[in-house]
């Protein structure tokens, strides 16, 4: 996502959290967290690095204890955020590049995106 969309994204976020419409009350809490992660549905301090319709990948600038500053975190829409994909961007990026590499992920050029590919399916290929 780039640079300018995600200060819009969390501009948004920070309007609706403002105004009471996000990410407040006992319905927004967090509900299926692995790992050292805040259990808050949104904070000021998480910057969202991809979208997927309203799913995001974060940079947790504000881990709780055992957590790493700039941990990368999956979020859902849904449920908030649930686990710890990587413990900094670096090696978020790094284990991506490998996983293109290896035929992991196949690439749709009419929609420009990822998606991942199944082992069964890489073997057929």
């Amino acid at each position: 996502m780039p640079l300018a969309r995600m200060l819009e994204q969390w501009k948004v976020y920070s309007d609706w959290r403002a105004k009471g419409e996000y990410a407040v009350g006992e319905n927004w809490e967090p509900r299926r967290i692995e790992g050292p992660i805040k259990p808050v549905f949104w904070n000021q301090l998480r910057v969202y690095v991809t979208d997927n319709s309203g799913n995001h990948l974060t940079l947790d600038l504000d881990p709780p204890a055992g957590g790493r500053y700039g941990q990368v975190l999956y979020h859902s829409h849904e449920v908030g955020p649930t686990q710890v994909v990587a413990p900094n961007w670096a090696t978020f990026l790094g284990n991506l590049a490998e996983d293109l590499e290896s035929g992991k992920y196949v690439y749709f050029e009419h929609d420009s995106t990822l998606e991942p590919l199944e082992e069964a399916e890489r073997e057929e290929l």
